[in-house]
């Protein structure tokens, strides 16, 4: 560093950040500035506890890369310019711990060096933390160089603070960081049990952009392969990988649905683990993202593997095929040509894979010969490698989905749809099925040849040649809607595992399921189609097979999407709830048109999409993705009827914001009314409803203030309702009141938390039973008396112990004199401050013991505070969650004198809390008797002091007990 000029400049602007970044209070900052020249603020905020590591940690790392935007104008330029030297300043260990020491504070134990660690993706968060934790700050521990595929550089890697082996793929010489990113959201959106993890994405520590990926299981295909005789001895594991390849064309599939191809397919792109498992690798490469939506540039796969392929010589025979010499031998002709990829392309080179299995080497069957595959293969699958590998793009198979049934069922023995078995193996699986039919048709067939006449023959052909291609048009016509159906229930079989085994709050299970019920929607709207459009007239037989398959469609369709919305409903019943407070009301209100439009569409009649649409708009993503999937499924069965109707509509009633207030006994001689809380009306309530013992209130979800009253007195309970909420509210009258201004906050349940780190996570918290507290903080002129008792009994020392005090520049002042004559501008009417915890806490002894000790006086807790500050819909403030500059006293307020001090404690009613207390945002921060940080008691509220958001309700700071400062007063709780 420099001399002692720069150093001031530098930490004025690192002080000025910390109080922009609200990690500091401002007189706080102005205590550091005021210390010795050169010394640096970082040692003494550590060891002080004034922030958090972490926090510091996240700031100095911000200053790698400073954005003007987050800067505060009065610095912005000196951090600018000197970005770099503040954080080296910052992290240098040894300084910290020289200036801690000099300062007689023991050494904060994370330094900067490490507390920048801490933030960085690269590096351990919890290194050296305990014995459990890693000792390393490094994080992630690279290994061996694997491969390289897709564009990206493949190496061994460990996650030290996870203990768990990874992947790590960093961009190959050729690949940007633009295709590392889109490969990440790739990974994100395409989420299946063959694909692997997307566990982070990241920079590391040369800017170099990577991905940690889970660790493929077990062995390549391609390894297994090698080590697999083509002998009988194997066949059982040959069906067993066989049957693998349905995973891999079944991942493919769902790829396809949302327009990504894979463009890499090859054995050591597929992985077996020892256990069942199978994963595919190389998603995303630069290639699969041109052949997205463009041409391919793939060249030779053994180029890129860095090692030459070897046929294996497995004396197997394909007469017919072609044994691939050179290049890619799984590239599909259109790309060899340099044309086009996309799914055909995959299609293509999982059927050269399967011949490599079937066959022993990847041959790309092109005519229809005899082929001799290796024992364990069916001979049905020879036609699926035929029709996956045909030359034409247009002659395979539509989809990799297609491939996976045919696949699944000639491992099954059952006819394919790739091509029709032999006549001599059709008439033999028909006699096994269907003996006596058999019999009795060649018995038939045999009086016809002998009855009939040539002219016979001939008009007889004709006509049944007719009737034969309609019937044959529509068996595989039913036939693939069969298949289609039998898909949809094995994709509807896999969504609901996905979500039974990770829950439906999971993200991948989210996203799993999402892609199963696309799969699920897209088949049964094939299979409805294809019986809509069966030719020539159905038999008897075949409408009563057209009409179950419907229903079958209809009824997979409707179990699909019930499971599928309400795993989304319950996520985002589980978000909205976890938020739920007076700002995000009307977000939870925003689902009711999506309801409305879906409960039209469910009756038959015609739905707005217009509305429709606005309403998706509006609404969370939880309840968009939920209504997404009702309204898809409801396009699909439009016009079936409705299986499991009563069960359909229970779920879409969930979109409907509404809850229900189950109103208990009343106490004798209370009356009550009940009012909406609105957002746009900020704290005044809405129209009255009169209560009476035992309504049950029908409400939109929302903030209500139940008003009860009895002789001159009233209570306000405060009521926040939960979607599909059915709340038992019992009201609460104290059986007594306490002299003075004291208010009765009930018992209930209370938005708590949120808007810092100090605040804690938002969350909902219990006050289990009634308490008073004072309408207005304690009063200069309240205080006073308290003073005078001590004069009274000539205890100087003790009222000087007790009188109030004030940290300035100048040092540590009175503001009020032996004679209680107060400072300047300090008039009775206004909050006494400058009392430490110790004089509170006197003053309420001394308030218990006048008032003949019936009524017991304290100060508050934490929560007691907050709960009577924000009410139980955890306001920001404790009007509303705007800002109003009238309503608190804060540097905001409009002061013609210029900076404003203390406001009498009867002033700005409408700043009021929902529960009536005073000046709970501003004027005095007040004491309660929670802990805070090790040595440091919790203070609560803004004060004059202090800007805005430093006033929210849920703000939390911390001062030693002893602390004196203007800033600082009280008000008490009181109870028997």
């Amino acid at each position: 560093m420099g001399g002692g000029t720069t150093t001031t400049r530098l930490a004025d602007a690192f002080l000025d950040l910390l109080v922009a970044r609200r990690l500091i209070a401002p007189e706080e900052a102005a205590r550091l500035a005021a210390g010795p020249p050169g010394v640096n603020p970082a040692a003494t905020i550590l060891a002080s506890g004034l922030v958090a590591p972490e926090e510091l940690a996240r700031l100095m790392h911000d200053l790698s890369a400073p954005s003007p935007e987050t800067l505060p104008q009065s610095s912005a330029a000196d951090i600018l310019a000197s970005a770099a030297e503040i954080k080296s300043w910052l992290s240098d260990p040894q300084t910290i711990m020289e200036i801690a020491q000099r300062e007689g504070e023991p050494a904060s134990p994370i330094s900067g060096s490490s507390a920048v660690g801490a933030v960085d993706p690269w590096y351990s968060a919890v290194a050296g933390l305990s014995s459990l934790a890693p000792a390393s700050p490094l994080r992630i521990e690279v290994g061996t160089y694997l491969r390289t595929e897709a564009g990206r550089e493949v190496r061994e890697a460990e996650e030290l603070d996870l203990q768990r082996p990874v992947e790590l793929h960093r961009p190959a010489p050729g690949t940007t960081n633009e295709t590392m990113i889109a490969a990440a959201k790739l990974h994100a959106r395409l989420a299946a049990a063959a694909v692997p993890a997307l566990y982070e994405a990241g920079t590391d520590p040369e800017g170099r952009a990577y991905l940690l990926l889970s660790a493929p299981p077990g062995e390549a295909l391609a390894d297994r392969l090698r080590r697999t005789p083509a002998s009988a001895s194997a066949a059982a594991g040959r069906r067993e990988i066989l049957s693998r390849l349905g995973e891999v064309a079944r991942t493919l599939a769902r790829a396809h649905a949302i327009g990504l191809p894979h463009l890499g397919i090859a054995p050591d792109r597929v992985h077996l683990g020892r256990h069942g498992q199978v994963l595919v690798t190389g998603w995303g490469s630069p290639a699969a993202f041109a052949g997205a939506g463009g041409t391919s540039e793939r060249g030779p796969r053994n180029a890129e593997r860095g090692t030459e392929e070897q046929p294996r010589d497995s004396g197997s025979s394909a007469e017919g095929s072609v044994l691939v010499e050179g290049g890619d031998p799984y590239a599909a002709p259109e790309i060899a040509r340099g044309g086009q990829g996309g799914a055909a392309a995959d299609v293509y080179a999982l059927g050269v894979v399967l011949a490599e299995v079937s066959f022993g080497r990847p041959l790309r069957p092109v005519r229809r010969k005899r082929y001799r595959p290796l024992p364990g293969v069916p001979a049905e699958l020879v036609s699926v490698i035929r029709k996956a590998t045909a030359r034409r793009a247009g002659d395979r198979y539509r989809d990799a989905g297609e491939l996976a049934r045919d696949l699944e069922r000639a491992l099954s023995g059952e006819p394919v749809a790739a091509e029709r078995s032999p006549l001599s193996r059709r008439i033999a699986r028909s006699g096994r099925r269907h003996p006596y039919a058999i019999a009795l048709g060649a018995l038939l067939a045999t009086a016809v040849a002998a009855a009939g006449t040539i002219a016979a023959l001939h008009e007889y052909r004709t006509l049944s040649l007719a009737r034969e291609r309609d019937a044959r048009a529509r068996a595989e016509s039913l036939e693939r809607a069969e298949s289609d159906v039998a898909g949809a229930r094995l994709a509807l079989a896999e969504l609901q595992e996905s979500l039974a085994g990770a829950g439906s709050g999971s993200d991948r299970a989210m996203l799993v399921s999402r892609a199963r019920f696309d799969e699920v929607c897209h088949l049964a709207s094939r299979a409805r189609e294809t019986l809509d459009g069966l030719p020539g007239s159905p038999s008897a037989e075949e409408a009563a097979r057209r009409g179950a398959l419907a229903r079958e469609a209809a009824e997979v369709a409707v179990s699909a999407a019930l499971a599928c919305a309400r795993a989304e409903i319950a996520r985002a019943r589980s978000e909205e709830e976890a938020a739920l407070s007076s700002n995000t009301v009307s977000a939870a209100r925003s689902t009711r048109p999506l309801y409305e439009e879906l409960a039209r569409s469910l009756e038959g009649r015609p739905r707005d999409e217009a509305a429709f649409e606005r309403a998706l708009v509006a609404s969370g993503p939880g309840w968009r993705e939920a209504a997404r999937v009702l309204a898809r499924f409801l396009a699909i069965v439009s016009s079936a009827p409705w299986p499991q109707e009563e069960e359909l509509r229970n779920t879409l009633r969930a979109l409907a914001p509404d809850g229900v207030l189950l109103v208990g006994p009343l106490p004798e001689g209370v009356t009550g009314e009940l009012r909406e809380v609105g957002a746009a009306a900020g704290r005044v309530p809405g129209e009255p409803t009169a209560l009476e013992s035992g309504m049950e209130l029908h409400l939109p979800v929302g903030e209500y203030l139940a008003i009860l009253s009895a002789g001159g007195r009233e209570v306000r309970h405060s009521i926040l309702l939960s979607r599909g909420e059915t709340r038992e509210w019992a009201p609460a009258w104290p059986p007594a009141f306490p002299p003075g201004e004291q208010i009765y906050v009930p018992p209930g349940r209370f938005r708590a938390g949120g808007g810092s780190s100090r605040s804690g996570p938002y969350r909902e918290e219990k006050m289990p039973r009634g308490f008073f507290m004072g309408r207005y903080e304690v009063s200069l002129a309240e205080y006073r008396e308290f003073l005078e008792d001590f004069r009274a009994k000539g205890d100087k020392e003790g009222l000087l112990s007790h009188l109030p005090w004030t940290s300035t520049a100048a040092g540590v002042e009175r503001m009020l004199s032996e004679e209680l004559e107060p400072i300047a501008h300090y008039e009775r009417e206004m909050p006494v401050g400058g009392v430490s915890l110790a004089m509170a806490t006197d003053y309420a002894a001394w308030l218990t013991r006048r008032t003949g000790g019936g009524w017991k006086f304290r100060l508050p807790t934490e929560a007691e505070w907050e709960y009577a500050a924000r009410g139980a819909a955890g306001r920001e403030y404790p009007w509303g969650d705007a800002w109003e500059p009238s309503r608190a006293n804060t540097t905001a307020y409009p002061n013609e004198n210029g900076r404003p001090w203390f406001l009498p404690v009867r002033s700005l009613p409408e700043g009021a809390s929902v529960f009536g207390l005073f000046h709970v945002a501003g004027n005095v921060r007040e004491w309660t008797t929670s802990p805070f940080l090790e040595g440091h008691v919790a203070i609560r509220g803004g004060a004059f002091t202090d800007a805005p958001d430093w006033a929210r309700s849920a703000e939390r700071f911390g001062a030693r007990p002893r602390t004196t400062h203007a800033s600082i007063g009280f008000r008490l709780v009181c109870e028997r």
